[in-house]
């Protein structure tokens, strides 16, 4: 039964789908600085640590690139980790009608960890307490990623999109 629900979803794409004319590779990367990495004592242990408790990491990324490319009307940009999903489908939503399909490639050229918001780091947790680069490094690297992704397509960003950028000397508590 499941195989052919697949098979018929298959063959319905198939019908559907429109050749693209043969274009070439487009490029583009972005260099984003990151704030201090540190343990927050809060996010992992919780309970009455005060939320400015934080061990210092010595050694990890200062900054990080971000990496997109773009084929047809399909593009990819690369993460550095496991970026939150509410802030891929941010991604996505803004850049829909740019592309026809936008593809966040986590986890790639780095691993710098977890990147949360603040809702989801407010709490103890294991992805919390992995959220070195602190709460605020999602959105710039949203925002890093949303750049990427207009130059891609030789757009500039509307105005009043951008989000904050990451502050090299920040700090990730």
């Amino acid at each position: 039964e499941t195989a052919g629900a697949l098979a018929a979803a298959v063959e319905t794409g198939w019908a559907e789908a429109r050749a693209v004319p043969a274009v070439g590779l487009r490029v583009a990367r972005q260099t984003v600085a990151l704030p201090r990495p540190a343990v927050s004592l809060k996010r992992c242990a919780g309970g009455w640590v005060p939320g400015f408790f934080a061990l210092p990491l010595f050694g990890l990324a200062a900054e990080t690139e971000l990496i997109g490319a773009a084929v047809g009307d399909t593009a990819w940009v690369t993460i550095p980790g496991e970026l939150q999903t509410s802030f891929g489908l941010a991604i996505k939503r803004e850049l829909r009608g740019l592309f026809g399909a936008v593809f966040l490639a986590g986890l790639s050229n780095d691993y710098l960890g977890y990147f949360m918001g603040p809702e989801a780091t407010a709490s103890k947790s294991y992805v919390a307490c992995a959220t070195l680069y602190g709460p605020d490094t999602a959105s710039c690297l949203t925002d890093g990623a949303l750049d990427v992704v207009y130059r891609l397509a030789e757009r500039t960003r509307p105005a009043g999109r951008s989000a904050p950028r990451c502050a090299a000397n920040g700090d990730a508590r």
